[in-house]
């Protein structure tokens, strides 16, 4: 019940989305707002579920069990709360005009995708009789990819707090004070770090994928 009132939460705003259009004539400023504040209906279905999760969490400590961090399915999912609410509370103080609206929505996406892995490492490959061995490389990949995302958004996030220009690259930047540098640099040794821990999870995913088709061929 609690996951189903979550996805009617989710999926009412959406279908209202285009609303604006209809109420208003021309694109003007109440249009764009009133489109622009349908973000804030993500917040109730999001909260709803991270509670659920919660509360799960909870009463399996509750019960005396250990949380199993060594499962990826739950790896994955912890971490992919942790990225997304980060990306979360940046957004909370985006302006559109620099680098901390893709710092926040690094956060989130990189949360989702997150959550995508542990599926497909724990039901999808599974699902399709190609499961993968719990080796140490499937959790480097995982850490990888959460640590960089994570690093990557507040690096993002940095820069734009000092004035770094977002969908900008190279000397067109204008980065001048220490902290518009450091950011971005941040920024970018995440994303090499996150990079190398999608590369993992292709090559993981791919050879079983490869392996899986060989045999039965």
């Amino acid at each position: 019940r609690v996951w189903t009132v979550a996805a009617v939460l989710l999926v009412v705003p959406a279908l209202a989305a285009p609303l604006p259009y209809a109420l208003f004539d021309d694109f003007n400023a109440a249009q764009t707002e009133t489109f622009t504040n349908f973000q804030y209906a993500l917040a109730p279905p999001t909260v709803v579920a991270a509670g659920a999760m919660v509360m799960a969490a909870l009463r399996h400590r509750a019960r005396g069990d250990a949380l199993p961090w060594r499962e990826p399915a739950f790896l994955c999912l912890a971490l992919s709360v942790l990225v997304f609410g980060i990306g979360g509370v940046l957004g909370l103080f985006v302006d559109g005009t620099d680098t901390r609206t893709p710092g926040h929505y690094h956060g989130v996406l990189g949360g989702i995708n997150l959550a995508f892995m542990g599926l497909f490492l724990t039901f999808f490959l599974p699902l399709l009789g190609r499961s993968v061995a719990w080796t140490r490389v499937i959790y480097v990949q995982i850490y990888l990819y959460a640590f960089g995302q994570a690093l990557q958004s507040l690096g993002l996030f940095l820069a734009g707090g000092y004035g770094a220009p977002r969908k900008t690259a190279g000397a067109d930047q204008g980065l001048e004070g220490i902290g518009a540098i450091a950011g971005m640099a941040l920024n970018g040794i995440g994303a090499l770090i996150a990079v190398i821990g999608g590369i993992l999870f292709i090559w993981t995913v791919g050879a079983a994928l490869l392996r899986t088709l060989d045999r039965e061929s």
